[in-house]
């Protein structure tokens, strides 16, 4: 070749290799702040998000940035649920939004903190102008888009407190310490007296409080009226301490020992004295249970229950939490009331007798016999105070079937005279003696013989007393009967 000789036509060869586009900086896009709710949340990128945020950050056009990345992943970055859809708004034009599905389970268990999740768009071969969504990554993606989306959830409620303000007195005590559960009462002067399960103290405990009754919530009965997103609050009986077995011991009205103890929404007899054994269904009684919507009931059909019952004396702590979706395992802390984490409840005894009885006897020198009927010794009152009167609806429903008065422990107090030297109460014999007749209330009776003892002062005597009714048996230590002299 000569130095003069001009090359007029060359040949370059190319080795063209595809490369993938280096990828690009993660977008995220702040959506604010959210709150729990029953049916999760949907954040969403709108049109001025995805124009600001998307595409003119990157410099596309819409039509640009979705030819490019024509396939859209949701995939899940700290969620345990699907991320959130690509999808046409609600006009159904060409125009991408990003919706963003939290469950209410992600909501509830990130209160107070911040959640993230990211989709994925991609580039698979040539555009057209539209995205696709597909459910897996793409194998053969030449470019990507990672668009982080974050929200902060507003700090769940969990604490509530009821006071004492919010407490509806007619179901407590003066001082609001105990709520009072009682029996229902006659219905009509032709009432029976209950019988089976009908024997049974049944009641809401959200009554106890200010409350709502809505369409929806608790089963459409009385709600405690916390706030209008608790629909249902969680009721449980307090568990014992004082013993690692977290057992108590009581004593019934007949001086009989139980063993109780608590399992959650039920309260159990685990044995009847000494040490409880191992629970099963076959060797435990249940003393009362609370439903789901805060019904108690008190099994007052039983012998044992009565028994406690006929104490006058027996209550129990309940607990409460806040359930939300009315879901007895979505729940707050331990409610407050009156500023402490339970409130007490007293089983009322339905009958009562007055310690000191309406009729007496009249001591006769001139004759050494007063014989008055059981029915008119005893001044009979229900829970609430109502007298019972023989052949009355309330004596048909209590049902006083019987009324044994043991004559053999009564006890005198003579005022005036010089028996027992003024001492008080005796049992000694002073020539005064109680003869009980029968015991059915109408016709049995009570006879009152002098001994032709001297008496010229009004005196007592208190004697033990025995009603049979329809709640069982009650027992009184000392019922006090006036002695008045012949004037």
């Amino acid at each position: 070749m000569r130095g003069e000789d001009v090359i007029k036509v060359a040949y370059i060869k190319v080795l063209m290799v595809a490369e993938e586009a280096a990828p690009k900086e993660d977008i995220v896009i702040d959506l604010g702040s959210t709150s729990f709710a029953c049916d999760g949340q949907e954040l969403t990128v709108d049109t001025k998000k995805m124009n600001t945020l998307i595409y003119n950050k990157l410099g596309y056009s819409k039509e640009g940035f979705h030819t490019h990345f024509n396939q859209f992943f949701d995939n899940t970055y700290k969620d345990d649920v699907p991320a959130g859809n690509l999808k046409k708004d609600e006009l159904g034009t060409q125009t991408y939004n990003i919706t963003w599905t939290i469950s209410k389970d992600n909501l509830w268990k990130n209160g107070g903190k911040e959640i993230q999740n990211k989709v994925v768009f991609y580039t698979v071969g040539t555009g057209t102008g539209s995205t696709d969504v597909v459910a897996a990554k793409p194998a053969n993606a030449t470019d990507s888009l990672v668009v982080v989306l974050k929200a902060k959830v507003n700090t769940i409620q969990k604490d509530f407190s009821v006071a004492a303000a919010d407490y509806i007195s007619n179901f407590w005590n003066a001082e609001k310490t105990q709520a009072r559960m009682n029996v229902n009462v006659p219905d009509s002067k032709t009432s029976n007296a209950p019988t089976g399960a009908d024997k049974r103290i049944v009641k809401n405990l959200n009554t106890l409080f200010k409350n709502r009754v809505k369409a929806g919530e608790n089963n459409g009965e009385a709600l405690v009226d916390l706030n209008k997103d608790i629909t249902l609050v969680k009721y449980y009986f307090k568990e014992f301490t004082g013993n690692d077995l977290k057992t108590k011991e009581v004593v019934g009205n007949s001086g009989t020992k139980y063993i109780l103890k608590v399992y959650d929404n039920e309260l159990r007899q685990v044995l009847v004295g000494g040490t409880p054994k191992a629970v099963t269904n076959a060797n435990v009684r249940k003393i009362a249970v609370i439903n789901n919507y805060g019904q108690i009931t008190f099994n007052s059909d039983d012998a044992t229950v009565q028994d406690l019952l006929n104490t006058d004396a027996f209550t129990v702590d309940i607990q409460g939490k806040p359930a939300y979706c009315a879901e007895t395992t979505r729940l707050g802390n331990e409610i407050s009331f009156n500023g402490q984490n339970f409130f007490t409840v007293k089983f009322i005894r339905p009958v009562n007798i007055a310690e000191n009885s309406s009729n007496g006897f009249i001591h006769n020198k001139d004759n050494n016999t007063n014989v008055v009927k059981l029915v008119d010794l005893f001044n009979f009152t229900d829970w609430r105070g109502v007298a019972i009167k023989y052949a009355n609806e309330y004596w048909s429903y209590y049902g006083i079937s019987k009324i044994d008065v043991d004559v053999t422990k009564a006890a005198f107090f003579i005022d005036g005279d010089n028996t027992n030297g003024g001492k008080g109460w005796s049992t000694a014999n002073v020539g005064i003696e109680l003869k009980q007749n029968g015991n059915t209330p109408n016709s049995g009776t009570l006879q009152y013989l002098n001994g032709n003892v001297v008496v010229e002062n009004e005196y007592k005597i208190k004697v033990p007393v025995k009603i049979t009714y329809t709640w069982g048996e009650i027992n009184y230590d000392n019922v006090v009967l006036t002695v008045k002299p012949r004037i």
